[in-house]
């Protein structure tokens, strides 16, 4: 399982670098330190402008030290959430609990304890960190992470999706009630194809309603693997709006899924507005059987894929050894490639993969040309600059550039100049020892200014 749960966060991790989208929980999230748990937060309408924020966390029993006291064996930790804005705590809420156990139960990997914590708050950027203490060990885990907080009022909006493991009628009140129903969430996404299906919750904010002019809404959602190749899609359900704001449950289907990662997306339209919503997670399947086997899907598509992705960190025999392998070949060695760079090998998060993919991600995001750009690959290679020097466009610049520095001194430079105006910028300068120099850069640069758009030609 060990071994599934790392390929796990590493093919989770390799889509995040070509995905588009504004949920800032594409993935769950992992506590860092020994205590092991997953969080996932939903966000949701409510009154006067607010946005609930539903806190899902799930932590394995068998990490916790139990006790007996009066002849019942149970555990005890506690929980903190802190949240802040701009540094100043804005809330501060410390729980305890304390599960009775079963003796047959210790030695699970299977149960896991699940809670939720929610609390409301107007559309801001907070930081927030949820740590856990197991009591009697001291062992704790911790998760620290920026959240924007979304207006889910202001116009028609779609809630986060809510993955659920279990569904069943509401007996009494409970955190995971919702509109009668209990719904017992399933933070780190994962699911057993042996379930046979799974079901997501969402809710529908703000959409056109008048009692004397009926409209209807459509939804449907899409699955898809992890080079974009659609796997499956529902067919599209109009139903007739009772009001404004409705709640959904759709049930995922598991029978034609293998095991590995998939992206879900959600796509509802108000006919009436002619407005169409958005929402995208990613979730696992897996199967008891395959444990053994690593399930890293590598096709002609997706290994050319892969290597883009290891491409500036790997050696140069890797990259030689990696061209010559067959499909199987590139398998095991993507899957020894990130073991060995692991570096806490005693913990099952590999954290030198976490900050690689989390690069990736980012220019991506934020450079054209994404991994592919010069500034793609400095950045991927060389981490973020300590200083950035901007010069757009202006009369006495002809073409952008900007300068990025490093080191503490800041010496280190790298140079780069957006060519034809179309913000991808090229590499025409540096002080490094290993990357293309060119000290002249800067005159010939006064040089084209001058002659306002003769041709340049940068040395490289």
């Amino acid at each position: 399982m060990k071994l599934f749960l790392k390929i796990l966060f590493m093919i989770i991790l390799f889509q995040l670098a070509g995905a588009q989208t504004t949920d800032e929980m594409l993935v769950p999230l992992r506590s860092e330190g020994p205590l092991i748990f997953d969080l996932d937060i939903c966000q949701f309408a409510w009154e006067s402008n607010l946005t609930k924020c539903e806190f899902i966390y799930s932590i394995p029993l068998n990490q916790l030290q139990s006790q007996v006291d009066d002849k019942v064996q149970h555990t005890a930790f506690k929980v903190q959430l802190l949240i802040s804005k701009d540094s100043e705590i804005i809330f501060d809420s410390t729980m305890f609990r304390k599960v009775d156990l079963q003796t047959s139960l210790l030695g699970s990997q299977e149960i896991s304890y699940i809670d939720l914590i929610d609390i409301w708050l107007p559309s801001i950027e907070i930081n927030f960190s949820l740590r856990i203490s197991d009591s009697l060990s001291g062992k704790w885990g911790e998760i620290s992470h920026p959240l924007f907080v979304r207006n889910l009022n202001r116009g028609f909006s779609l809630s986060d999706l809510y993955f659920i493991s279990k569904i069943q009628k509401a007996e009494q009140k409970s955190f995971f009630e919702k509109h009668g129903l209990l719904l017992i969430p399933n933070p780190a996404r994962q699911f057993n194809k042996a379930d046979k299906y799974f079901h997501i919750y969402y809710e529908l904010n703000q959409m056109f309603y008048e009692e004397d002019e009926p409209s209807s809404f459509n939804c449907r959602y899409e699955i898809y693997d992890l080079t974009g190749n659609e796997i499956f899609h529902s067919t599209e359900k109009i139903s007739l709006k009772k009001s404004a704001n409705t709640s959904r449950i759709e049930k995922i289907e598991l029978a034609n899924l293998p095991s590995g990662t998939f992206l879900l997306k959600l796509i509802v339209r108000d006919e009436k507005l002619n407005e169409m919503q958005e929402s995208s997670r990613y979730f696992a399947v897996w199967s008891p059987e395959e444990e053994s086997q690593p399930w890293l899907p590598v096709s002609e598509e997706e290994s050319d894929k892969y290597f883009d992705q290891i491409k500036y960190i790997a050696t140069k025999e890797e990259k030689n050894i990696y061209k010559k392998l067959d499909l199987k070949g590139r398998q095991e060695f993507l899957l020894k490639f990130w073991k060995g760079r692991d570096t806490n090998p005693e913990t099952p998060r590999n954290e030198f993969m976490e900050e690689h993919f989390r690069k990736i991600a980012l220019v991506q995001k934020s450079f054209a040309g994404g991994i592919n750009s010069d500034m793609g690959r400095i950045y991927i290679q060389y981490g973020a600059p300590v200083q950035i020097e901007e010069h757009p466009i202006s009369e006495r610049n002809v073409k952008a550039y900007v300068i990025w520095r490093y080191g503490t001194n800041g010496l280190t430079e790298f140079v780069f100049i957006d060519r034809v105006g179309d913000d991808h910028y090229f590499l025409v300068h540096s002080t490094h020892p290993n990357e293309i120099s060119n000290p002249d850069w800067m005159e010939e640069l006064k040089a084209f200014n001058l002659n306002k758009g003769q041709p340049f030609q940068i040395n490289n």
